[in-house]
């Protein structure tokens, strides 16, 4: 994985991240910050995240339909903390 200065980011980096699904790490002052991937591996990563999501989603409410879970009207909940 290639490694560039945050100064040092041009067109030319998201083109070749682009053309060869190269990841590229960039640093500021030396500690690495941000990672510019290829568009096809942002979408993967959503995938999975979505996926954990849904897996986690059926577990709550599982849990909700046994009584072990209780829910909670929203406008509740956003009274309870000053959102509304």
């Amino acid at each position: 994985m290639t490694k560039v200065a945050a100064s040092r980011v041009r067109v030319t980096t998201f083109r070749r991240v682009a053309r060869s699904r190269e990841r590229v790490v960039v640093r500021d002052q030396g500690k690495d910050c941000a990672v510019i991937v290829p568009l096809e591996d942002l979408e993967l990563i959503e995938q999975i995240e979505n996926e954990i999501d849904r897996r986690e989603a059926k577990k709550i409410l599982a849990r909700i339909r046994r009584g072990e879970e209780k829910t909670y009207p929203y406008e509740k909940v956003q009274h309870e903390l000053g959102l509304a």
